[in-house]
């Protein structure tokens, strides 16, 4: 079992100032989102002038191992209990907030292109965006060379958010967008793709704490995609699954907008993500138990696929979710989730309205 969190701050200019010691603190490391650092300090502590000053960093390390490193976001106070949170977020949440220009290359007065388009398998078009987003911005970062991991995909930007549009197609092939900073504050970005636990795990093996799962009959049989052109002189497309159409007796057709692609375009590939949306979805979601055979990082990492068996229910799903908490009374504890664990409704509701907004913003042009 791990046994030794810690938490280095340092400067903007990433400067190491000192070595931590909280009253209790939670790291929640989240794939394919923001990880998040919260830890508690009292009200004179040493180290809150450094945390208070802007560009302040954290960074996370579990048994000497860094596990997540970011920008100190927020510091909450009360009184008179004399308490302070210090929330950090990870370097993936500057992702969010990097747009993803039509032609990166030329200036805003000089974007020509109404579209860059994006075409390959869903790592090198991750990685090329981000490549040409980190140049634009004069980020500095270092993009891993593309491992072609994936599946064929296409994405189309204009001044979009850059997560918007590249993340779920690595999420659909089950692949992690990594975002790291080191001690010396050099970033990389990579994707992984994690293994499979061997063993699959079910209620005798003692792992599986609680969860939920769900069978859903696909919502997709066949597509109609729309590319260039205007009124009758759009291309179309036409795809049909007829396995799906056979297997389960039903057709279920969509349309599906690809009026940004070029002229003669492959409309299959938007057919594809159709397809992929609208599949039978087998979804679970569960809270582990660590065991001896079973411990994070000694049997697993954040991003590896867990087969969990319940009953005449067999799904295979990603670790999620690695949640370390450290407090004075049950010491250091790491509970590892599958799926999408939700804790509240209102997590629900973001989640529910960010999908909104997205799909709000894709309507028009920009």
């Amino acid at each position: 079992m791990a046994d030794e969190l810690q938490f280095l701050l340092s400067s903007k200019t990433h400067q190491y100032l000192g070595t931590i010691i909280p009253r209790r603190a939670t790291v929640e490391l989240g794939w394919n989102r923001t990880s998040l650092a919260e830890f508690t300090l009292d009200d004179d502590d040493r180290f809150l002038p450094a945390l208070a000053t802007p560009g302040a960093r954290i960074r996370v390390l579990l048994n000497g191992v860094q596990e997540m490193s970011g920008l100190v976001e927020s510091l909450d106070g009360t009184f008179p209990s004399g308490e302070v949170t210090v929330t950090a977020l990870s370097e993936f949440q500057m992702l969010p907030y990097v747009l993803a220009w039509p032609k990166p290359t030329a200036a805003i007065g000089a974007q020509t292109d109404e579209y860059r388009i994006y075409t390959g398998v869903s790592e090198t078009v991750a990685k090329l965006a981000i490549a040409e987003a980190s140049t634009r911005l004069g980020l500095g970062w270092t993009v891993a060379a593309t491992g072609g991991k994936g599946t064929t995909t296409r994405v189309e930007t204009r001044f979009h958010p850059l997560l918007d549009r590249i993340l779920e197609p690595l999420t659909l092939d089950k692949l992690q967008l990594k975002v790291e900073r080191d001690a010396a504050g050099a970033v990389t970005v990579d994707v992984t793709q994690g293994t499979t636990f061997a063993t699959p795990l079910t209620l005798n093996t003692g792992i599986l704490e609680n969860g939920t799962w769900r069978r859903q009959a696909p919502t997709v049989t066949r597509v109609v995609v729309g590319g260039t052109g205007e009124g009758v002189a759009r291309e179309l497309g036409q795809f049909v699954d007829t396995t799906r159409e056979t297997d389960w007796a039903i057709k279920r057709e969509v349309f599906r907008d690809a009026r940004s692609s070029e002229t003669g375009a492959d409309l299959s590939t938007d057919a594809a993500k159709a397809f992929g949306e609208g599949a039978v979805k087998s979804s679970i979601s569960v809270v582990l138990n660590e065991a001896s055979w079973f411990q994070y990082r000694d049997g697993y990492v954040l991003g590896d696929l867990v087969t969990v068996q319940v009953g005449t229910v067999t799904m295979t799903d990603v670790i999620s979710t690695v949640l370390i908490e450290d407090d004075p009374k049950s010491g250091l504890k790491v509970t590892p989730s599958i799926g999408d664990v939700r804790d509240s409704a209102d997590k629900q509701l973001a989640a529910d309205i960010a999908g909104l907004a997205r799909g709000t913003r894709d309507q028009g042009r920009r």
